[in-house]
């Protein structure tokens, strides 16, 4: 029987999150508002905009998403990817500190293009809204670009 090799890959915005153990190690001041923005400019403009709060919870046990946004203004298409990066900073914050960081993220705005935008592009976008919320040098959202790319056809 044949092997074959598999490559494992990394997550790229893992490493990003390494800049904000400084933040993470001090005590957390809630709520925080972050915003988040991806922009990739080849092969045809890829993009993504979000408005993260990140607050306490109610549920002492697990971290919770409040989609504030209806469809059809921000489908839930994109809902893994969301999930998804917010998963990955949790279980950062979890092997940084060794506890649970029990909070609600609400999605308090979004911007996307239905052609032009992935759904890989907001794991990026929440990642950098993170970011925003807890260190504002560490990603400044490119709002400008949002709004011309948003009301393109």
């Amino acid at each position: 029987m044949s092997r074959k090799d598999i490559q494992i890959r990394t997550n790229p915005s893992a490493k990003m999150y390494f800049l904000l153990n400084e933040n993470l190690l001090n005590p957390i001041s809630l709520p925080l508002i972050g915003e988040g923005t991806y922009i990739k400019y080849t092969g045809g403009s890829k993009w993504a905009h979000i408005k993260l709060k990140i607050q306490e919870t109610e549920n002492h046990h697990s971290a919770s998403l409040i989609w504030n946004i209806p469809e059809p203004d921000f489908p839930k298409v994109f809902e893994d990817e969301i999930i998804d990066a917010l998963r990955t900073f949790l279980i950062h914050y979890e092997g940084l500190t060794g506890e649970n960081l029990n909070v609600t993220f609400e999605i308090l705005e979004a911007n996307y293009h239905e052609v032009e935008t992935g759904k890989g592009n907001f794991y990026f976008a929440v990642a950098n809204s993170i970011f925003n919320a807890f260190d504002k040098s560490l990603h400044e959202p490119n709002i400008e670009a949002v709004r011309k790319y948003k009301n393109r056809t």
